[in-house]
């Protein structure tokens, strides 16, 4: 059966048959933004996927802190993610190969990478990175709306291990489905892109065991998602900060 709400929004209600059952189940289908959908609740088991190349960055948190804060998830609710996150890892400068110059080219108008810009990369290569990724922001589903929606801050000291000529960051989305499995989208091939951040004109060489320190922050306001890192380097009685880059949504 198809029926259309006042607002020309489709739902389909469908009868599973369901042999030896006194009654057979039933799957009701509801079309619209979920804010906006009269949906009747509560549910047990939610799937997702409003996750960015920045997680947070297409509104996953104040979509599902909306279905939490209405009572639409029971106590118990499995959520499908149950968790995501953006990793960011600092990078040793990028020497471009002739195809990437090519294709930078045919995708920006320049063969090189401006800096404070924000490029979506695919098949960015690990062995980029000075150090292991660590969280830029982190969510956990099955939480309190409060705890979804809050201001985010961290400072992450990343100890580089090789030397290198440090100049930017790379940030990469990653999702944990559940206890067993997890999406990590610097080692999988999927659709989502990758992000890396150009910070420095010329790069700072660092040897190995450097430490590079990230002031985070992410937040929210009026509906949009804002982000921010500041960039020091040095010991902890010497720290030197060398950079700053801010941006909002998925821009």
């Amino acid at each position: 059966l198809a029926l259309q709400d006042e607002e020309h929004r489709l739902c389909c209600s469908v009868t599973l048959p369901c042999e030896g059952a006194a009654s057979s189940p039933s799957l009701t289908l509801y079309r619209g933004l979920s804010t906006e959908v009269p949906l009747p609740g509560p549910y047990d088991v939610l799937v997702h996927e409003i996750l960015g190349h920045v997680a947070s960055s297409e509104g996953v948190a104040s979509t599902i802190a909306d279905l939490v804060s209405r009572r639409l998830c029971s106590p118990g609710c499995v959520f499908v993610p149950a968790a995501a996150g953006t990793l960011f890892a600092p990078t040793d400068a990028l020497e471009l190969s002739t195809l990437e110059k090519v294709l930078a080219c045919f995708f920006n108008g320049e063969s090189g990478l401006h800096v404070s810009t924000k490029y979506h990369v695919r098949g960015f290569n690990h062995h980029n990175l000075l150090a292991p990724a660590q969280p830029f922001e982190w969510l956990e589903f099955n939480g309190p709306a409060e705890r979804l929606l809050a201001q985010q801050k961290r400072r992450v000291v990343f100890v580089t291990q090789r030397d290198g000529l440090f100049d930017g960051l790379h940030f990469h989305l990653n999702v944990k489905l559940d206890e067993e499995t997890t999406i990590d989208t610097l080692a999988s091939d999927t659709t989502w892109s990758t992000t890396y951040v150009r910070l420095l004109e010329e790069g700072l060489w660092l040897p190995s065991g450097s430490r590079i320190v990230c002031n985070c922050k992410v937040w929210q306001e009026d509906a949009k998602q804002f982000y921010f890192v500041s960039v020091e380097v040095g010991e902890p009685w010497d720290e030197r900060h060398v950079a700053d880059f801010s941006w909002q949504g998925c821009s």
